[in-house]
């Protein structure tokens, strides 16, 4: 089972991002959703002579979203951010 499945998608809303704690008094399980997200998948403002010397460098999908967490009796909204190499990306 993989436990942060959300670090290989990128899905504008409703994503789970839940994550899972160890901790010294055991395992912490904490449902997150998405509830407002943006990425950027593409260097599509960066001026042609800098393209240049990013000739070999690959830009990775980047994301940053907010977030309502849950836990026991608990919420909580939060800020994800977060970046990928794009081969580790499913589309």
């Amino acid at each position: 089972m993989v436990e942060a499945p959300w670090l290989t998608k990128l899905q504008p809303l409703g994503e789970d991002v839940s994550v899972v704690l160890q901790t010294a008094d055991g395992t912490v399980r904490i449902e997150g959703e998405t509830v407002v997200s943006t990425h950027d998948t593409e260097p599509s403002d960066i001026p042609a002579d800098q393209l240049a010397k990013l000739a070999n460098w690959t830009f990775p999908a980047l994301q940053q979203a907010g977030v309502r967490y849950r836990w026991d009796d608990e919420e909580a909204y939060g800020m994800l951010e977060r970046s990928s190499p794009m081969d580790t990306i499913t589309r």
